[in-house]
């Protein structure tokens, strides 16, 4: 099995992705005619860079969905404490801890510590 390089792979997942001719082989390609190679090299080497940037965009998305939910979990956690009569630094530090671990976080708010759950109305008709 021969070594391919990061670009040559990217190139491969850019023709799947783009739903072109994949290039497995890690050779030169053996064509007939000099204008034929030159044309597969700047194909291969325009889909490597498509592929970089879809690789890029899915990546900042996920990095944009992380933060989204570290900051739910982080205001969950702060206005929980405070509702409740902690300090604010106190409040910070679950808040943090919460951010850091909001996968474990969510559930446990949803199920045990939900505010909502345990209120009352209170008032009556007018």
């Amino acid at each position: 099995m021969t070594d391919t390089t990061w670009r040559q792979y990217l190139t491969n997942i850019g023709h799947a992705v783009l739903n072109r001719k994949e290039y497995f082989d890690s050779g030169p390609a053996t064509t007939t005619t000099p204008t034929n190679t030159t044309t597969t090299t700047t194909v291969a080497a325009s889909v490597a860079n498509q592929s970089l940037a879809i690789i890029i965009l899915f990546i900042m998305i996920y990095v944009i969905i992380v933060l989204l939910m570290m900051y739910g979990a982080a205001r969950l956690s702060f206005c929980y404490n405070t509702y409740y009569g902690a300090d604010s630094g106190t409040a910070l530090l679950f808040s943090i801890l919460s951010a850091i671990f909001s996968t474990l976080y969510y559930p446990f708010y949803g199920i045990f510590l939900n505010p909502l759950c345990n209120l009352q109305k209170t008032g009556g008709r007018r």
